[in-house]
């Protein structure tokens, strides 16, 4: 026989464990939509790019495409470019809690529609970031100092691309520096 009690207790579990799924399920997005760069402002590539006190300066630039002798030289694969971009990069004050504080990322078109590629300080090809540069944002400390970051990316990509830089503590903000 069902009662009212057990009507009632049905309805309040239908409604509230919904309810609650819902709800811890937005907080989590809204702390992953934080997390990610959404405010984005366009810088033009020959300008210092500026969050707050954090900036980066685009400082050289080089694409060896593939099939040409500089790829040949470093062994880019077939069907691939690699891209070698030089920053000057002042964290002002931002972050000396010794984590990593900036994400230097590459967007565009890639073959299967818009893509993100990670920089990173080592790609599959012959080419080493030469002494004395970081390969990745600094931990802390504060000074400026020069980074080079290595994309190896489908052939074509780079000509539409952007860098899109950000910094941790000032997420959602970004900027997007075009290549071309």
């Amino acid at each position: 026989m069902v009662t009212r009690r057990t009507v009632l207790t049905a309805v309040a579990l239908a409604v509230l464990i919904p309810g609650a799924a819902a709800a811890s399920l937005s907080i989590d997005a809204l702390g992953y939509l934080g997390s990610r760069p959404t405010a984005v402002t366009e810088v033009p590539r020959d300008e210092t790019a500026r969050l707050g006190e954090f900036s980066v300066h685009l400082t050289d630039l080089q694409i060896a495409r593939a099939g040409t002798p500089a790829a040949e030289d470093r062994a880019v694969p077939p069907g691939a470019d690699l891209l070698v971009a030089d920053f000057r990069v002042d964290p002002g004050a931002t972050l000396a809690d010794g984590l990593p504080y900036c994400e230097i990322d590459l967007v565009g078109e890639g073959p299967d529609g818009p893509a993100t590629w990670s920089g990173s300080g080592y790609v599959d090809a012959d080419y080493r970031v030469p002494d004395g540069l970081a390969t990745s944002c600094e931990r802390g400390g504060g000074s400026a100092y020069d980074l080079e970051v290595l994309f190896l990316l489908p052939t074509g990509v780079a000509e539409t691309a952007s860098f899109q830089i950000s910094a941790r503590d000032l997420l959602p903000q970004a900027i997007r520096m075009p290549i071309g």
